[in-house]
């Protein structure tokens, strides 16, 4: 994700790369750009930091960037509760936004479950099928858990837990299907990416609004 993130600040207008951090340490450029191996060693004020990493590496971002001037766009996906309350503890002193997904019609499917799961309530199930390529870190993706979340918070407290079932194949990038069942009925809601490049539009966006904004914990809701 990094070169093609790169490659689209670089097309952006009003947008400059400030850098690269990598984790093995500071090394010779990148597309001219300079790489470092912690937030420190860039000239500061650091405007903004996409993430898009491990959990791992996002959690060392995030011991940085409590010592160090810059807004947070954090896109990494299998975060556990405990890095999420950090990025929340961050977050109380930097512009941070945190998506399990940035493309738009994820944000979509996830609206239109918790919307359907509303409307429903009690009358039909749900289960969600992650489908990724087989090197993916986590399982069930941060998708997955999104779209399950989003089912179960409209649902009354009695409501069947949703089912997540994942599958691990192939080089593909990722789809996800909300399968909802009903009384002699079946709605099926499928998102496939076929190309990263969806996810560029919201991540500069993304970037341009944790920018501007005062310090706080945001997601894709902000952007609307």
């Amino acid at each position: 994700m990094s070169r093609l993130i790169s490659k689209a600040v670089h097309e952006a207008a009003g947008m400059r790369l400030c850098g690269y951090l990598s984790p093995s340490g500071p090394h010779g450029p990148i597309d001219g750009a300079s790489v470092a191996g912690e937030l420190a060693a860039f000239a500061l004020p650091i405007p903004v930091v996409v993430d898009f990493t491990h959990p791992s590496r996002t959690a060392r971002l995030v011991e940085e960037a409590a010592e160090t001037p810059c807004s947070l766009v954090i896109g990494t996906s299998g975060l556990d509760d405990g890095l999420l309350e950090r990025i929340a503890a961050v977050a109380c002193r930097r512009a941070t936004l945190v998506a399990a997904n940035f493309s738009a019609g994820i944000d979509v499917l996830r609206r239109t479950a918790s919307e359907f799961a509303a409307l429903r309530d009690g009358h039909w199930d749900a289960s969600v099928l992650d489908v990724h390529f087989r090197d993916k870190a986590d399982t069930p993706s941060g998708t997955a858990r999104m779209l399950a979340e989003a089912w179960s918070a409209a649902r009354t407290k009695d409501a069947p837990e949703i089912d997540i079932a994942s599958l691990r194949l192939g080089k593909g990038v990722s789809e996800h299907r909300l399968i909802c069942h009903g009384d002699g009925e079946v709605l099926e809601l499928v998102h496939r990416i076929e190309n990263r490049r969806a996810f560029i539009a919201p991540i500069l966006a993304a970037v341009r609004f944790v920018h501007e904004a005062e310090a706080g914990l945001y997601s894709l809701e902000d952007l609307r």
